[in-house]
């Protein structure tokens, strides 16, 4: 019995391994929340549905055709244009 706690204990890790806290990864995307009457969710869901898309696909074509109407550059532009800027640094 003592030797099999021996062993127990031997194999557990110490406490500086078990407390020190996971690293994760920088978040690449930002949240940002979007504020619907209820029956106007309900029909963003169901067009979202109709047309085998997610709800975000179709916030996401509103506002890039609304940037791109009123003189703007796209999401994507701008995306690209960030991702140049960084490249160039290295």
């Amino acid at each position: 019995m003592v030797g099999k706690l021996k062993d127990l204990i031997a194999r557990a890790p110490s406490p500086t391994e078990a407390t020190q806290p996971e690293v994760k990864p920088k978040k690449k995307k930002v949240v940002s929340s979007l504020y619907l009457d209820p029956p106007a969710h309900r029909h963003i869901r169901d067009v979202a549905h109709a047309r085998d898309v997610k709800p975000h696909d179709i916030f996401m074509e509103a506002i890039n055709e609304w940037l791109e109407r009123n003189g703007y550059d796209t999401l994507d532009q701008v995306v690209e244009k960030e991702r140049s800027r960084a490249g160039e640094g290295k």
